[in-house]
């Protein structure tokens, strides 16, 4: 069966706002590639611009419509400047991945303290601050769903370090909480996805779940 017609077979996300951050590579690339081929209207969103740029290069090639903005989502200016761009690229959102994520790999006992500050502000406080940001506008949005990207790290005992996999595991309760919260009554969804390591970066897709992936906290 060809790639198209396979494409034919699932749903359409014809006329959806879609925002995915950690775009650029990995797990964010394929997300946001495979929703613009279903029909979204998705703003990419990574640190460095030159691999942004060829994946909205890729999907303007297979017909999508894709925007980026090469900001840091683990900054609070970061997000501050997402918002406005989605405002201002989407006029609106539907559906929010929140994707990004980074690791320092050490004994627990040879971290700096600066080194684990960055791992809670980006793995753990920017999703958080984002979730509640988007919150009005994924409110006034059509269906609107969020999605928060985890790790098996949170749950599973991996050697990723020790810091990252407790961001990891606060993120999957996060995702409980809000969604319990916001989903109540039909409202806003919220769900989240434990994913393991990938194989296949920039070009790779979603390649190969190393250590599996498991859904969570689905509101």
């Amino acid at each position: 069966m060809s790639e198209n017609r396979s494409h034919s077979n699932l749903w359409s996300l014809s006329g959806k706002r879609m925002l995915v951050t950690g775009a650029s590579r990995g797990i964010g690339r394929a997300i946001a590639t495979e929703c613009a081929r279903l029909g979204a209207t998705v703003l990419i969103v990574a640190r460095d611009r030159g691999p942004l740029s060829r994946v909205v290069e890729e999907i303007a090639a297979e017909g999508g419509s894709a925007h980026a903005s090469a900001v840091d989502a683990g900054t609070l200016e970061g997000r501050t400047a997402i918002l406005a761009e989605v405002e201002d690229k989407l006029g609106g959102l539907d559906v929010a991945v929140l994707n990004v994520g980074t690791n320092v790999r050490k004994k627990l006992v040879d971290y700096a303290d600066a080194e684990i500050d960055h791992l809670i502000e980006t793995n753990l406080r920017g999703p958080l601050d984002l979730l509640r940001a988007l919150e009005p506008l994924l409110t006034k949005g059509v269906d609107p769903n969020a999605v928060v990207i985890g790790s098996v790290a949170g749950i599973q005992a991996i050697r990723t370090g020790v810091p990252y996999a407790m961001t990891k595991a606060a993120l999957h309760q996060m995702v409980r909480g809000v969604a319990g919260e916001w989903g109540a009554g039909g409202g806003l969804a919220v769900g989240g996805w434990r994913g393991g390591a990938v194989e296949g970066g920039e070009g790779g897709g979603l390649g190969r779940a190393m250590e599996g992936g498991k859904g969570c906290g689905v509101g």
